[in-house]
């Protein structure tokens, strides 16, 4: 359940009874059914009234479950494409701004939403000639002097970029690091068993 204001909420879950999750919103006076997707929604979160993410999980396949809210209708964004042993419910999404947040999930998986970071030396490249010439002339004598001065400033600009991620948003590098500290922990889960 998350709320902007006192007429503002929003509140995901699993209904029970079929295949779609629910998710109803609190206009102020009444709760109100929202068309939703097919599955189960466990986590909520608002940025603004025009911008929301849910997550979950598909009610059929097992696969994690993402979606988000535009104002208008709940759209699926993805579902994140992890090996059969890892498929779980997305637990928590919790958003710093519209570009930037996070969802946790069972098992350890993590998920970071925000734009890619592009590794490599930035430097901008900026050229600036300057030149000033002034006169001085001596009332009593036909003394003129002249002065002229330039400067010039130079840098370079090296970029590096990566190519883009399956998942919009969702840069490779956080999905491979969730997947490996996932697996991290199933492994000292199977091991703590067989003690």
């Amino acid at each position: 359940m998350h709320f902007l204001n006192a007429n503002n909420g929003w509140a995901v879950g699993d209904n029970g009874t079929d295949t779609r999750a629910t998710i109803i919103h609190w206009d102020g006076t009444q709760w109100t059914r929202v068309s939703a997707p097919v599955g189960r929604l466990t986590s909520v979160y608002m940025v603004s009234a025009n911008d929301g993410w849910a997550v979950g999980q598909v009610a059929s396949g097992g696969l994690s479950l993402i979606i988000h809210w535009d104002g208008l209708t709940w759209d699926v964004v993805g579902t994140v494409p992890i090996p059969s042993s890892m498929q779980v419910t997305l637990r928590s999404v919790f958003m710093v701004a519209s570009l930037d947040g996070w969802i946790a999930g069972d098992r350890g998986l993590i998920l970071h939403y925000g734009p890619e970071i592009v590794p490599g030396t930035t430097t901008s490249m900026t050229t600036v000639i300057q030149t000033t010439t002034s006169t001085l002339t001596q009332p009593t004598s036909s003394t003129t002097s002249t002065t002229n001065s330039t400067s010039t400033t130079n840098s370079t600009t090296t970029t590096t970029s990566i190519p883009p991620s399956p998942i919009p948003g969702f840069p490779t590098e956080s999905i491979l690091a969730g997947l490996l500290a996932g697996l991290i922990a199933l492994t000292v889960i199977r091991r703590r068993r067989k003690l």
